[in-house]
């Protein structure tokens, strides 16, 4: 069961509410590069003292330079850039908090830009300055993690303490530490205390993880096994001194003395990889490769007994019980899945092969073989339409090939040459019917180029054309899994399709993503797009990707449609981490239903300001959810916070609450609550 966040609160607002008029302006923060400090908009009262946010010191690649305060760089009275900035707001303010590259060096001097410009706000000052004058260039005070306006004094004696990682440490000699870990790192890890003499179940961890395949345990060095000699998990060991448990893992198709067993399947029963694919160790008369490809035991005799019965479930079938009265007809085509029908009909019934001229999703129709006998008309064109008398079981295949595909590269598309020949072994320059119009002509004038057209002078010259459409294209919408979603249809070439907005998924399943001819659709933020619309220049495929709503492959809380959609996979996020940086965690984000890619999108109050003799706050919806908002007139609350609006239904855009104040307080403050 995934945990639940009873409720997440948005960022409260203090609204002073004495006699006169209150002035409010507006207070922008963000970072340069953006995302590393969240872009907040506030409307707060002048003459105010506030803060800028605590900016982080360090992120990824990234180190923190300075704040600046509409333009100008805020330090401290050592010259230090101040982190976070107290200041009396008077005026519109934007705050950024200006990052560098950690290992950017514009001058060359070996002192990293971020260093200089947090203690000087430029790069101007050489590596061999000494600006506080106790004898430390800039470069050493870097190394040393010292403040180069600031003198330091370094003293003889005192002690010097560094903390270390966390250690185990035992002061009961009556228990030792007992560590499992495997080879390689990261497949098993932990740590435990067990009394002297005591016992430790090694786990059983026979599987593929990743890519690799267990072999065995070794305690303190000493191969674990059982009494055939094959390493095992779930077996007890009894623990004397503090011991370390490494769990061997080998990659799966790992097998350095090449004799087409792999090595882990080696080492999990032998210890060793010196025995050849020919060994028969237990002498039962299967070799070792025999074995491996049975999934049999090596050192464990294997008999195989006459008799007894084998069974396997095959797919569905037609069985017919040999009745001369009935024949089975199947329906085919190449490539499959275009069509596939089957049934039983009386022996004689007369079939009609349907007309399958059109388009095909991206492919045209070259033939009919029924029976590996091409149909084809008194002019040798294969068509439908033609009649078939059943007497004997008959599968008729229906051949289509790729509108586009020319294999002969003679400029006339692989299909029609099938369709009217059933081969393509005619040149372009072909005139097979002597009309004068070779066959890349009959091709592009859309005639028959074994019937012979003419030409003649004057009049009115008229041909019936198979229907074609004439200056559209068409489109499929289809999903994964199948049958979620089914769509098609034609467009004007260069028209729009729009598709359903899926942001709430459908009964059962949550939308991951929309391809469009296999390309993810996603938004500026790499985030999937829950609608697309795509103009259609050529016949085009778009995809809804779906999964249970339930699916968690990762096991981490998030679900798999979320993963996909915000991450691009079903394993590339963790619940604790904060993707774009604004405070809220991935599950966090997920439960609010907000974009964990978009530094801007979570839960907050975005603006409050008077209204009448009131007030009216904004915040960020999302649809779906049910928000609540309440207020207090003191910090820390008395008690419970009050209820000022309940159940307020997200609409995917800015909700407008207002609070009369019929009895003015001195201050009120207002959370948002996701219920």
């Amino acid at each position: 069961m995934r945990p639940t966040l009873k409720s997440l609160i948005s960022v409260a607002w203090l609204l002073a509410t004495t006699g006169r008029a209150q002035v409010y302006v507006q207070f922008d923060q963000s970072s340069s590069p953006p995302a590393i400090i969240s872009n907040t908009t506030e409307m707060v009262l002048r003459d105010l003292p506030i803060s800028t946010a605590a900016a982080p010191m360090e992120t990824n690649i990234y180190r923190f330079a300075f704040w600046q305060l509409n333009g100008v760089r805020q330090p401290d009275e050592l010259g230090r850039a101040q982190n976070p900035v107290p200041f009396i707001i008077r005026e519109p303010t934007t705050a950024v908090a200006q990052f560098f590259n950690a290992d950017d060096d514009a001058d060359g001097d070996g002192v990293p830009d971020w260093f200089e410009w947090q203690f000087y706000g430029t790069t101007n000052c050489p590596a061999t300055a000494d600006t506080d004058g106790d004898g430390f260039t800039l470069a050493q005070e870097y190394t040393r993690d010292m403040h180069p306006g600031l003198a330091e004094t370094i003293t003889g004696g005192g002690v010097s303490a560094r903390p270390s990682p966390q250690c185990w440490l035992m002061q009961d000699t009556n228990f030792v530490l007992f560590s499992q870990l495997s080879t390689p790192p990261g497949i098993v890890q932990s740590n435990g205390i067990v009394p002297l003499h005591g016992s430790w179940l090694l786990p059983d961890v026979y599987t593929n993880f990743g890519g690799y395949w267990f072999t065995g345990w070794y305690v303190n060095g000493a191969r674990v096994m059982d009494n055939l000699g094959r390493g095992i998990g779930n077996i007890s060991v009894t623990v004397t001194t503090t011991t370390t448990a490494v769990a061997s893992f080998i990659p799966e198709t790992q097998d350095l003395d090449g004799d087409g067993v792999p090595d882990w399947f080696e080492w999990q029963f032998y210890g060793t990889t010196n025995y050849p694919a020919a060994a028969d160790t237990d002498g039962d008369g299967f070799t070792l490769a025999d074995e491996y490809i049975r999934e049999m035991h090596p050192n464990l005799v294997d008999t195989i007994a006459d008799g007894g019965v084998s069974a396997r479930v095959s797919p569905s079938t037609f069985y017919t019980f040999n009745d001369p009265a009935y024949l089975v007809y199947f329906q085919r085509s190449e490539p499959p899945g275009l069509l596939n029908s089957g049934e039983i009909l009386a022996t004689g019934t007369v079939c009609t092969l349907p007309d399958l001229y059109n388009l095909q999703a991206t492919y045209r129709f070259g033939q009919w073989i029924v029976n590996d006998q091409r149909i084809a008309d008194e002019l040798d064109r294969s068509i439908g339409g033609w009649t078939i008398q059943l007497w004997s079981n008959t599968t008729a295949i229906a051949k289509f090939y790729h509108e586009t595909e020319d294999l002969d590269g003679d400029g006339v598309p692989d299909w029609f040459e099938w369709q009217f020949y059933g081969t393509t072994n005619y040149p372009a320059t072909a005139d097979t019917d002597g009309d004068g119009f070779t066959l890349a002509d009959e091709y592009i004038r859309e005639m028959h180029p074994n019937l012979a057209e003419t030409i003649v002078a004057g009049g009115i010259s008229a041909r019936a054309a198979p229907a074609v459409t004439v200056g559209f294209t068409g489109y499929l919408i289809n999903s994964v899994p199948s049958g979620l979603i089914n769509d098609s249809g034609v467009v004007p070439l260069g028209g729009a399709v729009t598709t359903t907005n899926l942001v709430a998924g459908l009964p059962g399943y949550g939308f991951g993503h929309w391809t469009v001819d296999g390309v993810r659709q996603v938004d500026a933020t790499g985030a999937a797009l829950a609608q697309i619309t795509v103009t259609i220049l050529s016949n085009v495929v778009i995809t809804a990707h779906f999964y249970p709503v339930d699916d968690d492959t990762d096991g981490d809380g998030l679900p798999d449609w979320w993963e996909d959609r915000y991450f691009g996979h079903t394993t590339n996020a963790t619940r604790s981490a904060d993707a774009d940086g604004d405070g809220f965690t991935n599950e966090q984000e997920w439960l609010t239903g907000t974009n964990p890619r978009d530094g801007s999108s979570f839960l907050r109050i975005v603006n409050a300001e008077p209204a009448g003799a009131g007030f009216v706050l904004r915040f960020h919806t999302v649809v779906g959810k049910l928000y609540r908002v309440e207020y207090t007139d003191s910090l820390p609350a008395p008690g419970p916070w009050n209820v000022l609006q309940d159940d307020i239904p997200g609409n995917g855009a800015l909700q407008e609450v207002f609070d009369p104040l019929t009895a003015a307080p001195v201050a009120r403050f207002y959370r948002v609550r996701l219920k």
